[in-house]
């Protein structure tokens, strides 16, 4: 009864915050220049908050440097991490590359900005986190790391001094502010554990409440307070999260220049909240989208593209079953030889940022010119190609309409992986029931499912790989870039028994032990159809699936997985909770496509 009551309260709150920002919001579509009186009252307590938070948490980076006693180390940290949370999410607005430095997941990471292979070393509150998990707390460790994070945040003061810390920017920053909180802080995406990654929840919301309350409107006041209760394991995320999601997009545009984030969608689970053309490489923006899906539709079902004309994208990619093949490899154009791993759905495989099971590819431009050249693929001729289609009148009149401008000759490598690709970027799923339902479109979804997605983003820890709201590794708050994984996929013998797996994944092709066996975190969209699972169709169902995450990945099975990066304990769920999140991943499943 008290939980339904919170739901409905919370209910109420955001409807009132939702109209709130709407004021706001159109505050801004009048007119962009704010009356001087109002505009120096916000700059003035925007930078007094601003500093009061940094005072702080330079205080409080000082009494960790300083703590002699290792039992009072977890208490000096927590109160440093609060402190960061209350200035951090505007480092993340100005420079999330330094936001990263001082909160970034405790991976090995690439760096992706300088050419050659060159890697970054975790560092920030979630090393010390992890520090502090360890038997025995080195002090030494934690000091150090306290040391770099005191060094960046001296950085971060001196750059941001020279900032004017005006009313959008905190609207911006709290724009982005609130996507991290809906989609890693409520799946505790750092593995602070529950009582901390509450805690850093409600700082999060006091920060908010703080700068909404100061800088932008004294109406949202009273709409705020119930907010600053801590929330409990109990709460129903589903209700929680549907009225919290309305506010996050309209508080304007929370991204500066080019952004995957179309910042008219009204929340995570509209059908334009990302915008598929930005992860293309190269494409080609033409009047008539609509007749390049046509033409790449044709390409993509054409066995002209193989070199022996004898299969086409289709034949691994079937549309029934969500552009995959139901095998636990997939063929290869060699008769009776099958690739070593299994064919993944193409739904949603326009929001990425990396292609391939290993991340090989950086666009689906690229990733077709590793199917043309692969020789157990298509082991095309692109020249010859080329002249098929020019001799083909069908495909000689679709592509002048559509790269005429593209002289001497319209049909290319560039014009023929771009039609495609447009196709494929048109191959999404929004009309699952559970989109609805987050949209307001619908009150018809089971009580299992919503209690699975509770489950999922919760004690099952689904929710801090595949991200909301593709379920896939593309990381929120900016979805930019997409994550890797090494959960100890295993392969079968030769007697049916689990061994460690022959395919080293990411590090065939970036050779480095960090990223042995990491692979591309997939989307859960669609999962329904698109059995067998993992990279290498292991699996044969879902509840295998389900067995094998539960019970803590290949480390948890026994499997030697030295750099496994899901936790190898038990996650703890009962029989009922696993239904209940199979459920929630069925409520993902959109078959639309198939008319396509």
């Amino acid at each position: 009864m008290i939980g339904q009551l919170r739901s409905k309260l919370l209910i109420v709150l955001f409807s009132i915050l939702w109209s709130s920002c709407q004021t706001t919001a159109n505050k801004f579509e009048k007119s962009e220049v704010l009356p001087n009186s109002n505009e120096k009252k916000v700059v003035f307590e925007a930078e007094a908050i601003y500093k009061n938070s940094l005072l702080s948490l330079e205080a409080s980076l000082d009494k960790l440097l300083h703590t002699t006693d290792k039992s009072l180390m977890p208490e000096a940290f927590e109160s440093c991490l609060l402190s960061f949370h209350s200035v951090g999410f505007l480092m993340e607005y100005y420079d999330q590359e330094w936001y990263d430095l001082l909160n970034g997941a405790p991976i090995v990471k690439e760096d992706n900005s300088t050419p050659g292979a060159h890697l970054i070393m975790p560092h920030g509150f979630q090393v010390i986190a992890e520090y502090l998990k360890e038997d025995s707390i080195d002090l030494n460790q934690i000091k150090l790391e306290a040391q770099y994070i005191e060094q960046q945040v001296m950085y971060f003061a001196n750059f941001i001094s020279n900032v004017a810390i005006d009313e959008q920017s905190v609207i911006n920053a709290l724009s982005i502010q609130l996507i991290r909180m809906e989609t890693l802080t409520i799946t505790d995406f750092s593995n602070l554990g529950e009582p901390l990654s509450k805690k850093v929840f409600n700082a999060q919301v006091q920060n908010i409440h703080e700068y909404l309350n100061h800088c932008i409107d004294d109406s949202l006041a009273a709409a705020l307070p119930i907010l600053l209760e801590q929330y409990d394991d109990k709460i129903d995320l589903i209700n929680f999260l549907q009225p919290y999601k309305r506010i996050i997009i309209p508080l304007t545009s929370p991204f500066k220049g080019v952004s995957p984030v179309d910042h008219e969608a009204v929340n995570l689970y509209d059908p334009n909240f990302l915008e598929a053309s930005y992860y293309s490489n190269y494409g080609i923006h033409t009047e008539n989208q609509v007749q390049k899906i046509e033409l790449g539709r044709k390409l993509f079902n054409d066995p002209l593209l193989s070199h022996n004309n004898s299969f086409s994208c289709a034949t691994c990619h079937q549309k029934e079953k969500a552009f995959t093949d139901g095998l636990e490899l997939s063929v290869s154009g060699i008769a009776g030889i099958h690739l070593k791993r299994n064919t993944p759905t193409l739904i949603h495989s326009a929001y990425q940022s990396k292609y391939m099971y290993d991340g090989r590819a950086g666009s689906l431009e690229e990733q077709m010119l590793h199917v043309f050249n692969n020789p157990k693929e298509f082991k095309s001729d692109v020249s010859a190609i080329v002249d098929r289609l020019n001799k083909d009148s069908a495909y000689s009149d679709l592509f002048a309409s559509n790269y005429a401008d593209m002289l001497p000759n319209s049909i290319n490598l560039h014009s023929i992986t771009d039609a495609l690709a447009t196709y494929v970027r048109s191959l999404t799923a929004h009309q699952t029931t559970f989109d609805k339902y987050m949209r307001g479109e619908t009150q018809t979804i089971s009580l299992s499912a919503l209690n699975g997605f509770n489950v999922f983003m919760g004690k099952a820890k689904c929710g801090t790989c595949h991200f909301a709201p593709t379920f896939s590794g593309l990381m929120p708050p900016f979805y930019q870039s997409s994550e890797l994984e090494n959960i100890g996929v295993p392969e079968l013998d030769t007697n049916g028994n689990w061994k460690v797996a022959s395919d080293f994944g990411r590090y065939d092709f970036y050779p480095n032990k960090s990223f042995e066996f990491f692979f591309k975190t997939p989307t859960l969209r669609n999962i329904a159809l698109t059995a067998p699972y993992m990279h290498n169709g292991v699996f044969r169902d879902l509840e295998e699936v389900m067995e094998f995450y539960n019970n803590g990945g290949g480390v948890g099975h026994h499997l030697n997985y030295t750099n496994q990066s899901l936790p190898s304990d038990s996650l703890g769920l009962s029989e009922v909770e696993i239904k209940d999140i199979i459920e929630f991943m069925k409520a993902l499943t959109d078959s639309s496509y198939v008319s396509y």
